[in-house]
């Protein structure tokens, strides 16, 4: 496609299968850098990779012939393999199926970079997505673009018991 242009940050997230506390901070480093690694490999930038114990956060930026699903696909394929094989103690380890994957707009993509940079800052009573509804559309709606469907995602997502909500403090 030499006369496209295409600026479509994506903020993905899943997690740990199970939401076995499995990444434990002397893994994520290497992990998150590798996972790095294989966007590049696909054409795409990973603008940041951070998470916690149990749960991945990814900006990605993708080449328009790559769709998330692919690129999600082959990342958690081989960032798996890449942990069995790295670590001895992690052998069970594995993501879970699914994920949540929201476009970004240029205006808020700031926000969502220091969210994911700030990750591991946030208690767990304010970033489990399970807990509170309403801090995570209150959250998500300024964010993402307005045709963004809360009630639908929310079911789908909490379902598989995903991470995606308050990420901000009470009152703000």
């Amino acid at each position: 496609m030499p006369h496209s242009y295409s600026s479509l940050p994506v903020h993905v997230i899943f997690s740990t299968k199970g939401r076995a506390r499995s990444l434990d901070p002397s893994i994520r480093p290497d992990l998150f850098a590798y996972r790095g690694g294989i966007v590049r490999e696909m054409r795409g930038a990973a603008r940041l990779i951070n998470g916690t114990e149990d749960h991945v956060h990814m900006l990605l930026s993708l080449p328009a012939d790559i769709a998330v699903a692919e690129c999600l696909r082959v990342v958690k394929t081989n960032s798996s393999r890449w942990v069995h094989e790295t670590f001895a103690r992690h052998r069970s380890f594995a993501w879970q199926k699914g994920y949540g994957a929201f476009k970004v707009s240029v205006s808020n993509e700031k926000q969502v970079f220091k969210y994911i940079q700030d990750l591991p800052l946030f208690p767990h009573s304010l970033r489990c997505g399970l807990c509170s509804i309403a801090r995570f559309t209150r959250f998500l709606r300024p964010l993402f673009h307005s045709r963004f469907a809360a009630p639908s995602f929310v079911t789908a997502s909490c379902a598989v018991g995903y991470v995606l909500a308050p990420l901000r403090a009470a009152g703000s």
